[in-house]
């Protein structure tokens, strides 16, 4: 079955790409958007931020976001649901953060556990302290 799948690239020094289905709900500059929509909107100005992982610093920080694009995504998608209630459907390769015997790991959606604590970003906070 081929969905969209859009993807929002930030200026991490990895090069962190995000891959998430139409519906899912993003915050660039404190404001929360569709990514279908913000995809729309979207000016490589220097001045659109969201929250990323930075692998060196071991957390949460605010990035640029350099580029939006969509493709064609044939392959299972994956449905979580938090802790919090909310929702969020993703590709098998979108990077999903969660704690494992107490160690916070980056991994596949395709690999996450059911025993997996998800880790998530809701209004600039995290669980992940």
């Amino acid at each position: 079955e081929n969905k969209i799948s859009f993807k929002l690239e930030v200026s991490a020094p990895d090069g962190a790409i995000f891959c998430v289905l139409p519906g899912t709900r993003i915050t660039v500059n404190d404001v929360e958007y569709k990514i279908e929509d913000y995809h729309e909107r979207f000016v490589d100005d220097g001045k659109q931020f969201t929250l990323s992982w930075d692998r060196k610093k071991g957390k949460m920080v605010s990035d640029v976001i350099r580029e939006t694009f969509t493709k064609n995504y044939s392959g299972k998608i994956y449905r979580f649901t938090g802790e919090n209630g909310k929702t969020v459907s993703v590709t098998a390769d979108h990077i999903m953060f969660v704690r494992r015997s107490g160690v916070v790991l980056e991994i596949p959606a395709r690999d996450v556990n059911m025993s997996d604590e998800l880790i998530y970003v809701e209004r600039g906070t995290t669980n992940i302290e």
